[in-house]
């Protein structure tokens, strides 16, 4: 299953983006429970997979069967595959929340995308300076899991407590520990390119693009 997979590939020290859709048209409570429950299993520190919402292209066989439930309004098109209605009231309720609260934060507008480059540049880096890795790797993961974990404490009061209320609340507390995050990320990051191996790695790379 999913979380054999994911542990195989962190026993073998492969690096895994996780791509996750919390919501789609036939969303429950039960179901975004049994989602968020999973997210905190395998310690997803990316805010992206909390509230990621399923496309729903046009004239598929899920399009098809939305519409016979009456969930393609008119603010559904091809050009807005994300428009849909939900089958569930308190989902969309949720949604909306997610929608106008969270998504127009500065944790999804900045942050989120930061950390998914920040990912990448850290592990492709570490892979092939062992010295970066057996240096940094201990912090690195430290402020990781601080993220997974100040993201396990909001989203239960979203898919859990269902206490929308408290979770508007709650966002610009998450905003400013987030903020703290990041930047311990990215002073690790000053930290990894001042490395001289490092240093001189990245600024052949600089060299090879002006030549081109």
């Amino acid at each position: 299953d999913n979380r054999r997979c994911l542990k195989l590939f962190a026993d073998n020290g492969v690096n895994v983006l996780l791509g996750f859709i919390m919501f789609n048209p036939f969303s429950t409570r039960e179901t975004l429970k049994q989602n968020y429950e999973f997210l905190c299993s395998v310690n997803n520190w990316r805010p992206y997979a909390y509230v990621h919402k399923l496309t729903l292209y046009y004239d598929t066989v899920l399009y098809r069967k939305c519409k016979e439930a009456g969930l393609i309004g008119a603010r559904y098109s091809y050009l807005k595959p994300e428009h849909y209605e939900f089958i569930d009231k308190d989902v969309a309720q949720i949604w909306e929340f997610i929608e106008t609260e969270f998504r127009t934060s500065v944790i999804m507008r900045q942050y989120d995308t930061d950390l998914y480059f920040l990912d990448i540049f850290y592990h492709n880096i570490s892979s092939v300076y062992t010295d970066i890795q057996n240096k940094h790797h201990l912090k690195y993961m430290e402020l990781i899991n601080q993220m997974a974990y100040e993201l396990q404490n909001f989203f239960k009061i979203i898919f859990i407590d269902f206490d929308l209320k408290k979770a508007k609340i709650e966002i610009k507390k998450l905003e400013e520990k987030f903020k703290n995050i990041m930047n311990g990320l990215n002073d690790l990051r000053y930290k990894v390119l001042l490395n001289k191996s490092v240093k001189s790695y990245v600024s052949d790379l600089f060299k090879i693009q002006s030549e081109t």
